[in-house]
């Protein structure tokens, strides 16, 4: 059992010893092989069974982050791009203005339309006025 404590221990000072922006080669040359590589978008992640299971994460050929990943951080997920008035839109939590009507996000009144774009009538102009056919902010 004292030698499972000491490798356990060993492990972990080598943990600590890692720099966020070290090379996969540093890496690896400090750590060994991972268990396991994986590739998500523009991130490398390696996975070290020893050590309670960590993980590694390096972008553009250097660590960006190591640690024991927590569930929610398993499987990282953008955070979603809000849409801007105008914009086509399936639900109001997509939407700038929280507000999705007929497709597309809105602003008050259920305006579309932004300064310098087309319109036929005020009400399509957000934060401005129609005027010949055209979004004019107002002074």
């Amino acid at each position: 059992m004292g030698c499972a404590t000491s490798k356990t221990q060993d492990i972990e000072k080598k943990y600590n010893q890692l720099e966020v922006g070290m090379s996969p080669a540093q890496v690896k040359d400090h750590l060994g092989e991972p268990s396991l590589r994986e590739a998500k978008d523009e991130v490398e992640i390696w996975y070290y069974s020893q050590g309670s299971g960590r993980d590694l994460q390096f972008k553009n050929k250097k660590l960006i982050s190591f640690g024991v990943p927590k569930k929610e951080m398993a499987k990282p997920v953008d955070a979603p791009v809000l849409k801007d008035i105008g914009e086509k839109c399936s639900d109001d939590v997509v939407c700038l203005t929280q507000s999705c009507f007929l497709g597309r996000c809105v602003g008050p009144n259920n305006c579309w339309r932004k300064v310098k774009q087309t319109c036929t009538r005020e009400t399509d102009c957000c934060y401005s006025k129609c005027d010949f056919g055209v979004c004019k902010a107002e002074k």
